[in-house]
């Protein structure tokens, strides 16, 4: 960029007027809009993490673990989590939906991926179908039917 080049602020849209000469490009207005920028970054990989880790879950819930997290720590958010998923896999209606789905495709063996990446997978018959659908977690159900719907719809 040459001297007089404009651009503007990353973090509050004003014009900025570079110095170049060798200087590197401005980025930031200055020092205020420097770290407005690293707190918008570091909240932005926040939201990032808590959706990657409760993608599962509505939005208040995701939110109200996060404060958990956020105001007494792993422990208590991991356990509210696991009674959350808990209560969650005693819902009929998503293990319904999941036996359904496989009862038409003949409960065949399902590759899937859970939210945070972890490779999962429902051996191939009725019995294992239904087994995992009364044991599971709510996630694990969950991302089962998500991956069985996505896998039809692109057939």
């Amino acid at each position: 960029m040459a001297y007089g080049d404009r651009t503007n602020c990353k973090a509050c849209g004003r014009e900025i007027i570079q110095i170049g000469g060798g200087h590197r490009q401005r980025e930031y207005c200055d020092d205020n809009c420097r770290q407005t920028g690293l707190r918008m970054r570091r909240e932005q990989q926040h939201r990032d993490e808590v959706n990657r880790r409760w993608g599962a879950f509505l939005p208040e819930t995701r939110n109200f673990l996060d404060w958990l997290l956020t105001h007494y720590g792993e422990g208590l958010a991991t356990a509210v989590e696991t009674a959350i998923n808990r209560e969650m896999s005693r819902s009929p209606d998503i293990a319904v939906s999941l036996l359904a789905f496989g009862k038409e495709q003949n409960f065949p063996e399902l590759h899937f991926t859970l939210p945070d990446g972890t490779p999962a997978k429902i051996r191939a018959g009725e019995q294992a179908w239904k087994q995992f659908s009364e044991l599971a977690e709510y996630r694990l159900v969950h991302a089962a039917l998500a991956s069985l719907r996505q896998s039809l719809s692109t057939r």
